[in-house]
């Protein structure tokens, strides 16, 4: 889940939250409609917040790579933890 959906990036953040069952190791990438990677995250085993037991949760300010804010539209993130991916999509403003 996250929240706010969707966000204003200039003025807020979004926070990606979730749940890991053990310290694990987590990738949370941020994609635009057509499939560029626009922002990505690796969280260590055990790294607080996003790689420990329990609740977690990360900040995206609506940067890229460069930066830069992205422009309002629709945006998937994928949250790898092990085998598993989970998609998300991410509304801005």
């Amino acid at each position: 889940v996250n929240y706010p959906n969707p966000f204003v990036a200039k003025r807020e953040n979004t926070k990606v939250r979730y749940h890991l069952k053990e310290n694990s190791e987590v990738e949370i990438r941020i994609y635009d409609l057509i499939g560029d990677l626009v922002w990505e995250k690796k969280i260590s085993a055990g790294e607080s917040p996003g790689g420990v037991a329990g609740p977690n949760e990360v900040e995206w300010d609506g940067r890229n790579g460069n930066g830069e804010y992205v422009s309002a539209g629709g945006y998937i993130c994928l949250l790898k933890v092990g085998n598993k991916v989970l998609k998300r999509k991410i509304g801005v403003k």
